[in-house]
């Protein structure tokens, strides 16, 4: 920062925090972070604490702390490279931290961390801490003409500490819109379109693969589908785009432009609690993305932490917000989509004065009745559904339903990329359409995307037909793309499943049938008087045909 600049914020280094009440108002200190996370010895990650007097009339003050980097401009006078280098020798003692001096640049670790400031401190008083701290998004938003951005990005560890992970990475590019208000932050951010290259054992050429999105378009278009039958390598896809994300290897890129893919969190999702099967486990401090990963039926422990009501808990504790979106408010209107959702209700503890809570009303309680409601839910126990007083349990489809609108509500961030593997598992016909509804909801309202491999037709039709890869092996073994040439949105299931599987030939069931009646030398009147009532049009006409042609013969 220029010498001629009043700044509002002083800012100091130190080893460690002073007592909160011995740190002077509108004051901020970094420390180095005691994490071991391997950035290649730059060791740049910091924890900041910013105390700010927020009302001069009461003198009220907000402390608050964050996680973030710290960088050095090579043509600093101090020569410092690291603060750690600097911490060791301070005991103590606050160091003033002059941009002079030391040339230094931060960044906040993610989106969230933005947030965080916006909320405790207002945008003013955060815009003012973020500059005193030379935070590269609100340099980059509010300071273009510096050329401190410009030089920061140069270095080493920028490059390999500051944006390495791919969520720092995210907010490197997008958090700048936070800064003037919550509402004001941009979805739908992440990359357009991501191709995955990869090649099976036993298979002769690549499987080849790209996914297009569109979260501008009046057309829903934030959920893309692989299609095929067994062995063809679904699965396979996304767990080889789940290990390219961590890894950050060539696999996965951004298909617009052949680079790194934009994308904050990765959030997978298995049929069974045997995820290792298909997605890798999370490795902190080894992978290249912010990554989680869920399993889509329910837990079979009595009293399980994951259990469905305990998932909600977590979220109905949760402060935070996407796009000044309360993620509590996101899962109440993604639940929409399950029928009579006003009737489904939290189970209450032998100590409460109510027997449940129903879950629509919970966001409506102010601090103290939320706290204490909180405290007496019943974890052990299911959500259910409550009429006229009565508690009724809720179909496994249902508790499906909740359980994936809590797990992606409380875990998904503006720009995330989720991958769900055959969640028809778990799911009847008629709940795909709901439960793609849900989906895109989560979606709509934190500008992510979703990839999902599935054996089912009715996902297809739930799609555009863009948005559908089918996968096939030819008669050599090669692995085939093919997208349908019919409209699949709102289309014929039959149709989209004659297209993908092929499946217009009879049954080997149906042929044993056709022979066994053809052998009984019956004629075709006689046939069709005994079965037609119980054998399908479709079927009688192929046995006429049969007929006929075997006299012909």
């Amino acid at each position: 920062m220029d010498n001629t600049e009043q700044q509002k914020f002083q800012v100091f280094f130190n080893n460690k925090f002073p007592d909160e009440n011995d740190q002077n108002n509108n004051s901020i200190v970094i420390v180095p972070s005691k994490d071991n996370w391997n950035d290649f010895t730059y060791r740049a990650r910091i924890h900041i604490r910013i105390k700010a007097l927020v009302d001069s009339y009461d003198l009220s003050t907000v402390n608050i702390q964050v996680e973030g980097f710290i960088g050095f401009l090579d043509d600093a006078p101090s020569k410092i490279k690291t603060l750690q280098e600097l911490a060791e020798k301070l005991n103590e003692r606050l160091l003033p931290a002059t941009f002079e001096q030391y040339r230094f640049f931060t960044m906040l670790y993610d989106m969230e961390a933005y947030r965080k400031l916006i909320r405790s401190l207002g945008v003013e008083n955060t815009r003012e801490a973020l500059l005193a701290l030379n935070d590269l998004v609100a340099l980059s938003e509010f300071k273009p003409g510096k050329k401190i951005n410009e030089h920061a990005e140069m270095t080493e560890v920028f490059q390999l500490s500051f944006v390495r992970n791919s969520e720092s990475y995210f907010a490197y590019r997008n958090a700048g819109y936070i800064l003037h208000g919550l509402t004001e932050e941009n979805l739908g951010d992440i990359s357009p379109s991501l191709s995955i290259n990869f090649r099976l054992d036993g298979r002769t050429n690549d499987h080849d693969l790209t996914f297009n999105f569109d979260h501008d378009n009046v057309l829903p278009k934030r959920i893309a589908i692989v299609i095929g039958k067994n062995g063809v390598g679904k699965s396979q896809t996304l767990g080889r785009i789940a290990r390219a994300a961590l890894k950050g290897g060539r696999e996965l890129t951004d298909a617009s432009y052949g680079g790194r893919p934009i994308i904050s969190r990765l959030l997978a999702f298995a049929p069974t609690n045997e995820a290792e099967s298909v997605f890798p486990k999370p490795r902190r401090g080894q992978q290249k993305i912010s990554y989680q990963r869920f399993s889509l039926n329910r837990s079979r422990r009595t009293g399980s932490r994951n259990s469905v009501t305990a998932i909600i808990k977590d979220l109905y504790r949760s402060d935070q917000d996407i796009k000044g979106n309360p993620r509590w408010k996101i899962f109440q209107d993604a639940i929409q989509a399950i029928a009579e959702s006003a009737e489904i209700h939290l189970p209450a503890t032998k100590y409460s004065e109510e027997p449940y809570f129903p879950i629509y009303q919970l966001g409506r309680s102010n601090e103290e009745r939320k706290l204490k409601r909180f405290g007496t839910i019943d974890w052990k126990r299911e959500p259910m559904r409550v009429i006229d007083g009565k508690p009724l349990p809720l179909s496994s489809g249902e508790l499906s339903f909740l359980k994936f609108a809590a797990q992606v509500s409380l875990a998904i961030e503006n720009g995330s990329l989720l991958l769900l593997d055959e969640p028809e598992t778990h799911l009847h016909p008629n709940f795909i359409s709901k439960f793609t509804a849900l989906l895109d909801h989560l979606l709509k309202e934190t500008g992510s995307s979703a990839i999902i491999a599935t054996h089912s037709v009715y996902f297809v039709r739930e799609v555009f037909r863009e948005q559908v890869t089918v996968l096939r092996i030819d008669s050599n073994g090669n692995v085939k793309t093919e997208t349908p040439r019919l409209r699949t949105f709102g289309g014929d299931v039959g149709a989209i499943s004659f297209f993908v599987f092929g499946e217009d030939s009879p049954s080997p069931i149906s042929i044993e049938l056709q022979r066994k009646l053809m052998s009984q030398e019956l004629s075709w009147k006689t046939l069709y008087e005994k079965h037609c009532d119980e054998l399908s049009p479709e079927f009688l006409m192929q046995l006429r045909r049969l007929m006929n042609s075997d006299i012909n013969e």
